[in-house]
């Protein structure tokens, strides 16, 4: 071998490596002579137009400390062209892709953070979440600002950076909504908080000055726990409101939908406010015993509010779908449906896939 490479640090016992796949050349393929390889566990995943960033979480430990901490790998893409650029560490680590945004040349990132420190019998510990700036620019992510110690024992369920803010949401009883402002990469400020029941895992614009959270609340002296939709009025950081909060799980006791953990099972029509959302309830009758269905639960998300449209019960969970015109597709295991939106009636579906032997 002409050249032997080993790691610098003893936690770096894997290789990532990344290619371009160009879809119009000869039908497809990997882009000729393309590739980038670094010692990486690979991750978390965050594109923008001209970058690719992939995070990698790890703990550290020392004679006396244990602390989280996320790797940042930053590659610069041109075409089918990629080149690593830029490294950088973060304390504590992140929950998805939405945690990760770049605008105006640094990079912010929201994390939760737990840590230990220990030594002549003395202990302490931290838990708690933050939002890091860093510069770009260079082969280095050096950090330019901070805000940490939010919502301090909470974890965080979950992040949208929006222009010049951050929203993140953070749980252990109650649900609060932090508005952070980013305008000063130097100095991110806490600007508003709102604490309500429940919590949200995911959070979207609809909408100038609107946010939409979709997550669970759990029904007050019983473990019952119901999906819900909830739209904020965030157009003042200072002042968040919760405009409405609706139910769609049909009295189940027990609820959730695929899109509080991927955000493709959930299809927003920013044209006319249609959200379609799936949703798997449960419950348990002594009558009648144990039953589950799965449906989509359709509303419509206006400035006042949201408005429920109704329900397509389905034979099986659906995991995606897609709006053509006013026809509603709906992706499941086996097979597609299809369904007219002004009405939620059946319109076709296709013949079910063979089962696999």
């Amino acid at each position: 071998a002409g050249d032997i490479v080993r790691p610098q640090a003893q936690d770096q016992q894997a290789l990532m490596t990344m290619v371009s796949l160009d879809s119009g050349a000869n039908g497809g393929g990997f882009a000729d002579g393309v590739g980038n390889l670094v010692s990486s566990y690979g991750g978390t995943v965050y594109m923008t137009t001209d970058a690719v960033y992939v995070a990698s979480g790890a703990d550290r430990y020392t004679d006396s400390s244990w602390t989280t901490e996320t790797r940042i790998d930053r590659f610069a893409v041109t075409g089918t062209d990629i080149d690593w650029q830029a490294v950088g560490v973060v304390s504590g680590t992140l929950i998805n892709q939405f945690a990760m945004d770049e605008r105006d040349g640094y990079l912010r990132v929201a994390t939760h953070t737990n840590s230990s420190q220990w030594g002549e019998g003395i202990s302490s510990t931290r838990n708690d979440n933050g939002v890091y700036i860093f510069d770009i620019e260079g082969d280095t992510l050096d950090e330019v600002g901070r805000l940490t110690g939010l919502a301090p024992g909470e974890q965080l369920y979950a992040v949208r950076f929006m222009g010049h803010t951050a929203y993140l949401v953070t749980f252990l009883q109650t649900d609060p909504l932090f508005a952070i402002d980013l305008s000063d990469p130097a100095a991110p400020a806490l600007q508003g908080e709102l604490i309500i029941p429940g919590f949200s895992n995911y959070l979207q614009s609809v909408g100038d000055g609107l946010l939409l959270g979709i997550g669970q609340e759990r029904e007050a002296g019983s473990s019952n726990t119901h999906l819900h939709a909830s739209l904020f009025d965030v157009s003042d950081g200072a002042s968040l409101n919760q405009i409405d909060r609706e139910f769609l799980d049909s009295g189940y006791q027990w609820s959730f939908s695929e899109a509080q953990f991927d955000h493709h099972a959930l299809l927003y029509s920013p044209q006319d406010g249609i959200l379609v959302v799936p949703v798997s309830g449960s419950g348990y009758d002594p009558q009648t015993g144990y039953r589950s269905e799965n449906f989509l639960a359709v509303v419509r998300i206006t400035p006042e509010g949201i408005d429920v449209i109704g329900e397509i019960h389905t034979d099986e969970p659906t995991v995606r779908t897609v709006r053509i015109g006013d026809v509603l597709y709906a992706v499941g295991n086996t097979s597609v449906t299809a369904y007219r939106l002004d009405d939620l009636a059946e319109i076709g579906r296709t013949d079910p896939l063979p089962a696999v032997v």
